[in-house]
């Protein structure tokens, strides 16, 4: 597992790079933390509202089935969505 309990958290590349190693994240929802965005668009993790629902989590050993695709984060990935947009003009 990899935790973050922030309330408050930009983009959070270390929920990303959990993910890729196949820990699943448990992050905290708030309207101030992105990881939870994050979580939910990867499909992988856990997104919860209290420290009691993360330990009940980890207690129970519930793990997602596959880690997931980040391709789509990956920085080639992104130039190339950049270049493309730029050579259209």
């Amino acid at each position: 597992y990899y935790l973050n309990l922030s309330a408050t958290e930009g983009l959070s590349i270390a929920t990303l790079e959990a993910a890729a190693c196949g820990a699943a994240p448990i992050v905290l929802f708030s309207e101030m933390n992105a990881a939870a965005e994050v979580v939910s668009r990867i499909k992988y993790g856990f997104v919860v509202t209290s420290m009691d629902e993360a330990a009940k989590i980890i207690t129970e050993e519930r793990l997602p089935k596959t880690p997931p695709d980040l391709s789509s984060f990956d920085i080639r990935h992104s130039v190339s969505k950049y270049l493309s947009i730029l050579n259209q003009s």
